[in-house]
């Protein structure tokens, strides 16, 4: 029970952090590169802060959750998401649907809303008479 305290408490952790990086980031987009670079000296343990508790999502939560260790050299969250969503979900071949509805829904859900298209767009697939589709057109 601990262990998913523990777990559930570095996901909460994460997406906070996420989210106050893609603010910071839209803020210094129109700002003078001066103010930059005095942020970024500033802010830059948060920075460091939020990809090491990526890295330990990626390898502890998410793999419970997706039952598959992360490829070679995919150390961040969002590069397994971004791997999920834009293959092509054939349950015979590759990667299940259920995996594809639950990388599409995290980044829909916690991702997307601080940055647009963060995991990036995903596969619409037609097979049959079976559709996926991201969005309702």
């Amino acid at each position: 029970m601990t262990f998913v305290l523990w777990m559930i408490g570095l996901m909460v952790v994460t997406e906070i952090l996420f989210a106050s990086i893609m603010e910071l980031k839209r803020y210094m987009s129109t700002k003078p590169r001066w103010a930059f670079t005095t942020v970024e000296v500033v802010t830059a343990p948060i920075l460091i802060l939020g990809l090491v508790c990526d890295a330990l999502v990626n390898y502890l939560p998410a793999t419970i959750l997706c039952l598959q260790f992360p490829r070679w050299k995919e150390w961040l969250t969002t590069w397994r998401l971004h791997r999920y969503v834009n293959t092509v979900p054939i349950p015979t071949k590759g990667l299940p649907a259920w995996r594809f509805k639950l990388a599409l829904w995290v980044c829909d859900t916690l991702l997307n809303p601080f940055q647009k298209n963060h995991c990036g767009e995903p596969a619409d697939v037609m097979l049959g008479s079976w559709k996926i589709l991201s969005k309702p057109v």
